[in-house]
């Protein structure tokens, strides 16, 4: 559904820039329609008045309003079914977006909740159901878990601790070093796992906040790659965020970015 959803809106952008232009276009077009005549031998222009009155147009003398005249014709014909694309585009996005059959468990009142088993879940309902999933956290050190965040966690270090608050306050469901098992056997813990409501998609969100040190940035590298051998790839399901001595966090930046990520806007 995300690349169907992809596909649309890019078809959806593409037909709003030619509306736009098809409306320039048919704005400043001369008054008039143009009819064309063909026989055997030639074909004949004439430009035909809003009260029906028409008049020969020599090929020769006239080519600039015969061509006006096609293109303003054209444009009237393409914006009457690229409006009607548009709408139905509108349409069935709209649909997916509110997904009124995931909503009915969520109408319900509590008491009959706790009677039914739901067929399907609402966004809201399954990102909590998500976010509540117990899991056993990374046991590395945990007495370097100092930072206690918005949401209740509690993270290693101050840029972490940003993170964490950025995707509370953004509505960007989260786990904190949940144990991701690999492809190879091994487990990885990545500093966030990241749930995009509309898709349901898991994303990876690694922030490396020491790369001035040499040694830290060997190892991030080698993480990235053992990543990379695992079918988790930076740009498709692993987002990565550093920062130096000279290069702090974009706070303003970032959260742009990761909000263009996880919220859709239609």
């Amino acid at each position: 559904m995300d690349l169907l959803n992809e596909v649309l809106l890019k078809r959806k952008k593409e037909l709003e820039e030619a509306i736009k232009n098809a409306s320039v276009v048919l704005d400043s077009s001369p008054d008039g329609r143009l009819k064309i005549i063909r026989t055997k031998k030639w074909v004949q222009f004439y430009l035909v008045e809003e009260h029906g009155n028409a008049t020969y147009l020599p090929k020769k003398a006239n080519e600039k309003l015969i061509c006006n005249l096609a293109q303003k014709s054209h444009a009237r014909h393409f914006l009457l079914n690229a409006k009607a694309e548009l709408a139905s585009i509108d349409h069935f996005l709209n649909s997916c977006h509110h997904r009124s059959s995931d909503r009915l468990y969520a109408n319900l009142s509590p008491e009959r909740k706790k009677l039914v088993q739901p067929f399907l879940l609402d966004d809201e309902t399954f990102s909590k159901q998500w976010e509540d999933q117990p899991f056993v956290s990374n046991p590395f050190h945990p007495e370097d878990k100092q930072y206690t965040t918005n949401h209740g966690d509690t993270v290693r270090s101050k840029s972490e601790l940003v993170f964490a608050n950025m995707f509370f306050e953004l509505g960007i469901p989260f786990k904190y070093e949940c144990p991701l098992f690999l492809p190879n056997g091994k487990t990885a813990y990545p500093d966030f796992t990241l749930l995009k409501k509309s898709t349901r998609q898991e994303y990876y969100h690694e922030h490396f906040g020491l790369f001035d040190d040499a040694e830290y940035r060997e190892n991030a590298i080698r993480k990235l790659d053992i990543y990379r051998r695992n079918g988790i790839y930076i740009g498709k399901n692993l987002l990565v965020t550093y920062e130096t001595a000279g290069c702090p966090l974009d706070i303003p930046a970032l959260k742009k970015s990761f909000s263009e990520i996880f919220l859709d806007e239609h």
